[in-house]
């Protein structure tokens, strides 16, 4: 399995990344539709399933500047999409 490099680290290339200006909105209607499928019983497992099948791992790394003082790195297939 391809373990994604999280763009919070830096990139040895220092190279700039580019977000989508709408990205908050469209992950935010997704994430929506998310908690939809999940309260939804016919719906539930198979959104459950799906959601599980693209997170083998959550990590949390120690972080000052951070909310919370940790950085989340998601690994697996949700980790490469985001990417």
């Amino acid at each position: 399995m391809k373990r994604a490099k999280p763009n919070w680290l830096p990139h040895p290339e220092n190279e700039t990344i580019i977000l989508q200006p709408a990205l908050p909105e469209v992950f935010g209607a997704k994430i929506k539709a998310l908690a939809r499928s999940l309260d939804d019983e016919d719906a539930k497992s198979e959104t459950l399933e799906l959601l599980c099948g693209l997170v083998a791992e959550v990590r949390l790394h120690p972080d000052e500047d951070a909310k919370d003082s940790h950085m989340i790195e998601l690994c697996g297939e949700l980790a490469a999409i985001l990417e």
